[in-house]
């Protein structure tokens, strides 16, 4: 059985893929979870500067697909978080959704940077042996249960401990013409 080095880790958020879809989870009400589009959710600090970057980010997704019938992908997504975002501070957000692409974990943060993985964590200490544990017992096939088990388990909550949690169910690849939703959100650009 695994063991953390740190007997109390400050991981507040974890988002993982298995094979039915992907997990994001937080065990902080100093979070929330919002959704930006049909399949698209992030995780972020419950602060009105995030609800608000969050809030014009899913206006922009609302406009791409119901006035120009455009789906936005997970990438696109990313980078309109980047581009609105304040680069004078650290961005903190945990990205995760499915295009026609597949499915997308990105941990978002300084400088612009953001990885496409298949398993991240957000948090104040702890992360190694958060990551050491994911690295050691991760499998893309595992189900929904042992993806959920997981998450408690790095999170450090029991079954009547606060957790939020965010299950975004794989569904069949959707046919989108990407070269034309790159054009026109280069045009929504500021």
């Amino acid at each position: 059985m695994f063991q953390f080095k740190n007997s109390r880790m400050d991981i507040d958020r974890v988002s993982l893929i298995c094979s039915e879809g992907i997990l994001l989870a937080t065990n902080s009400k100093n979070h929330i979870i919002c959704g930006l589009d049909e399949r698209i959710y992030c995780c972020v600090p419950h602060t009105n500067y995030y609800r608000d970057l969050i809030q014009e980010v899913g206006i922009l997704a609302d406009y791409q697909t119901r006035d120009r019938g455009q789906k936005m992908t997970v990438t696109q997504m990313k980078d309109v978080l980047h581009r609105k975002y304040d680069a004078s501070e650290s961005m903190d957000i945990l990205l995760a959704g499915q295009d026609s692409k597949g499915l997308h974990i990105y941990n978002m943060g300084l400088n612009s940077e953001s990885t496409n993985l298949v398993y991240a964590v957000k948090g104040n200490q702890g992360m190694e042996d958060a990551y050491q544990y994911l690295t050691e017992h991760w499998q893309e096939s595992m189900n929904i249960q042992n993806a959920e088990q997981m998450a408690r388990k790095v999170l450090q909550v029991g079954e009547s401990d606060f957790v939020d949690m965010c299950f975004i169910y794989k569904t069949r690849t959707m046919e989108i013409d990407e070269s034309n939703q790159e054009e026109s959100l280069e045009a929504l650009s500021p």
